[in-house]
């Protein structure tokens, strides 16, 4: 399909791009017991997960950009310069309660402990929209999976019948189109993707089609369960919305402070 210009993100989803592959959605029960203990209750919460996964990424950088309530179009993005994804990599994804954190010879990256829970990050979004879709970039190739939670809303997962996702790739220039949103509403984020000096592995996960809870989502909100809810470190950043989020421990005062000068020092090595 040659997308038009004016085409929305919503509108170019599933039709931009080569149908190269499929990846299987594959489920096993913890999932049910997960969610019927209401593991996300809270919109903030959930998006905080989104933004954890991004971290076990080895993402330096993370914009989350919310959707102004008077613009029912806009998506929720979270856009990363972590490892990004490549075939394999989108397939591991939506092996759902099935964390690839769990293999022993899976990835650490920047050193860093995972803190996403149980490979299930991506079913946070289920419950704020009906749809989430992943944009990649690995090995210089630009890939994406789109999931449609109205496809299994009232069913039960069968994991003897994975769910099949069309795996498609994009041209640069498609690509571009399909992420064009982003430029209009974060320019820091666009120049993450698509830059002069962008990075080379990056993702863009965008929900779309909102459900009922998403409508308790408060920016305000959301900028202190991030500043609060995430490591500490020197490599991670967040941006809501353009803004930075400054870790919450970094505004707390000492108690007190103690100087000490080359004479302790030397008695210290001593």
């Amino acid at each position: 399909m040659k997308a038009n210009s004016a085409d929305g993100f919503r509108d170019l989803v599933g039709k931009v791009g080569k149908v190269t592959g499929k990846v299987n959605v594959k489920i096993n029960g913890d999932i049910i017991r997960l969610f019927s203990e209401g593991l996300y209750q809270s919109p903030h919460k959930a998006i905080e997960e989104l933004v954890s996964n991004s971290y076990d990424a080895g993402a330096m950088n993370v914009h989350i950009l919310v959707p102004e309530t008077t613009k029912p179009k806009e998506s929720l993005w979270i856009v990363d310069d972590g490892c990004g994804m490549d075939e394999g990599g989108l397939d591991i994804l939506w092996h759902v309660a099935k964390s690839p954190k769990e293999d022993a010879s899976a990835k650490v990256y920047r050193n860093r402990k995972p803190i996403g829970q149980f490979g299930i990050g991506k079913l946070a979004a289920y419950v704020l929209a009906w749809r989430i879709t992943h944009i990649s970039k690995a090995d210089g190739k630009y890939r994406y999976v789109s999931m449609d939670f109205h496809r299994v809303a009232g069913t039960e997962w069968d994991a003897s019948e994975p769910l099949p996702l069309e795996l498609r790739e994009l041209e640069e220039e498609e690509a571009r189109k399909l992420l064009k949103e982003i430029e209009h509403r974060d320019a820091k984020a666009w120049q993450l993707l698509f830059g002069k000096n962008g990075h080379k592995t990056w993702t863009a996960a965008a929900l779309t089609d909102f459900r009922d809870l998403a409508n308790k989502l408060r920016a305000g909100t959301l900028f202190w369960v991030l500043s609060t809810g995430l490591p500490l470190v020197s490599d991670f950043s967040m941006y809501l919305n353009g803004e930075l989020v400054r870790p919450a421990k970094t505004a707390i005062k000492p108690l007190s402070s103690i100087t000490i000068g080359q004479r302790m020092m030397n008695q210290l090595q001593d």
